[in-house]
């Protein structure tokens, strides 16, 4: 009888953070998006995360994101939340309620 393979701390470790840690910062940039007035296309979202960093989004790369398809990078999160207008932290999961989010902190 062949044993068991016993898994590496590295090999628990990544099936705890895949299992436990969804992609929240694609349904909720793909929130973000639809509920920005006047609605904000793809191109226009992706135009806009470029304009203020140091790197190129594009329309697809966000459909990625937004389909789950890829998760966001460390360095796309705050650029991808000041071009939604949304806190940082509510695209991390951290904050629950789109309306209350905003820009920096409250004059």
């Amino acid at each position: 009888m062949a044993s068991a393979h016993k898994p590496s701390v590295w090999e628990a470790a990544c099936g705890w953070v895949i299992q436990c840690a969804p992609n929240l910062v694609g349904e909720r940039a793909c929130l973000a998006r639809h509920l920005h007035r006047p609605l904000l296309s793809l191109v226009e979202a992706a135009r806009r995360t470029s304009e203020g960093s140091g790197y190129h989004s594009t329309r697809d790369a966000l459909i990625r994101i937004e389909n789950l398809q890829r998760c966001a990078y460390n360095y796309e999160g705050m650029p991808l939340a000041q071009a939604l207008q949304v806190n940082v932290c509510f695209l991390l999961g951290l904050e629950d309620d789109p309306d209350l989010v905003a820009l920096g902190p409250a004059d």
